[in-house]
């Protein structure tokens, strides 16, 4: 096994690097309590603020939303526009200066042990975006504020009514808010569109997302170009291969990060080459292709995985739970013939871990030490 690191916690943004593979506890994925590493390599980094750093990593293995520009259809769909009274006005230069800021990134709390990172909504992101708050506003307890403000003008339909700062919301129709219409759009305007998407002959779900309007689309009068924040592929293929993440990430104390130091550290061209070199559609592995092994790949050009290697005593049901996860998650055509297909994977992961109860107590023991605080002399 290729382990030429030293693992070191990390206590602050401050305490990155550009060229730092780093490791942070995550939840295995449909469960609550089980935690696994995931393993990324931090190749670009700028400290923002206190806690808070600007930052590009190559991953592999999770579904990241970003703030990203799409084109939006309105021609079906149920408009709200959302009016902001008494907060700094958004002109289209102090805009695209915000919009620079945050373009392309996930907001990536090392904190959360969700599978992404991210508990950041389409509808928080555009509040945001209007009210001109600042971008610890988008972690922790900050954010939590900023939910209950955005639930409550959804459910009320107005917030601070009775301030000199207030948002209201307001039906509007794809004629009134067009050049010439009664109430024209401006750049960097707060939408909310209602679409219905059939799910089967006999049902219908409404999808309500947010939006910033930037201007209508040039080849189609039904069409804006907007911003939001999303993941921008289909979830369903569970956004399994190689990947450069641009984040915006906090670490505000102990037992969140942990750095791992070599003691021959690789030049960040090599990373480079060997990053471009990757076949990026192939499909995540949990046996032999996962993050770590994406990792120690990318720095050695060998491919280890210390958690795997760690967990696997040779056990037949294990190896019988790994081949169920690995046929059905790359065999799709056989997958998408099989009764249930959808099922299998998880039901092959949790053979593979329940075959071996000491590997995950031992898994479990791990997680409970990097979450109990270290005591600071």
């Amino acid at each position: 096994m290729v382990d030429k690191g030293s693992r070191t916690e990390n206590e602050a943004a401050e305490n990155l690097f550009t060229g730092c593979h780093i490791e942070f506890l995550r939840l295995v994925p449909l469960t609550s309590v089980r935690l696994y590493s995931h393993h990324a390599y931090l190749h670009e980094l700028k400290i923002l603020q206190d806690g808070l750093a600007e930052g590009a990593m190559y991953e592999k293995g999770t579904l990241h939303p970003k703030v990203c520009e799409k084109t939006v259809d309105l021609s079906n769909a149920t408009i709200k526009l959302v009016k902001y009274s008494g907060f700094k006005k958004l002109t289209r230069e102090l805009g695209e200066t915000r919009l620079k800021q945050v373009e392309g990134r996930t907001f990536l709390d090392v904190r959360d042990r969700t599978k992404a990172g991210s508990k950041v909504r389409d509808s928080d992101f555009c509040f945001w975006f209007m009210t001109g708050a600042d971008l610890e506003y988008l972690f922790g307890r900050r954010l939590k504020q900023l939910q209950k403000n955005v639930n409550e003008l959804a459910k009320l339909k107005v917030l601070y009514e009775h301030s000199d700062t207030f948002a209201r919301i307001e039906s509007a129709t794809l004629e009134e808010l067009r050049d010439g219409g009664s109430q024209p759009l401006e750049p960097f305007s707060h939408l909310i569109v209602e679409t219905k998407e059939t799910r089967c002959r006999c049902s219908e779900k409404t999808q309500v997302r947010h939006y910033v309007f930037k201007n209508w689309n040039e080849n189609s009068r039904d069409k804006m170009e907007a911003v939001t924040y999303t993941v921008t592929k289909d979830a369903s293929c569970l956004q399994t291969e190689v990947q450069e993440v641009k984040s915006i990430v906090r670490v505000t104390g102990p037992n969140q990060v942990v750095k791992v130091v070599d003691d021959e550290h690789p030049e960040s061209m090599t990373i480079k080459n060997n990053f471009e070199a990757l076949d990026e559609d192939k499909k995540y592995n949990l046996l032999c292709d996962n993050c770590e092994h994406f990792v120690n790949q990318l720095k050695y050009g060998e491919k280890s995985s210390k958690q795997v290697e760690c967990c696997l005593p040779g056990s037949k049901m294990r190896i019988f739970g790994g081949a169920i996860w690995t046929l059905f998650r790359s065999a799709s055509y056989f997958a998408s013939s099989f009764p249930f297909a959808s099922y299998w994977p998880e039901v092959g992961f949790g053979i593979f871990v329940a075959a071996d109860l000491s590997a995950l107590l031992k898994a479990l023991e791990i997680g409970l030490k990097r979450r109990t605080p270290t005591a600071r002399r």
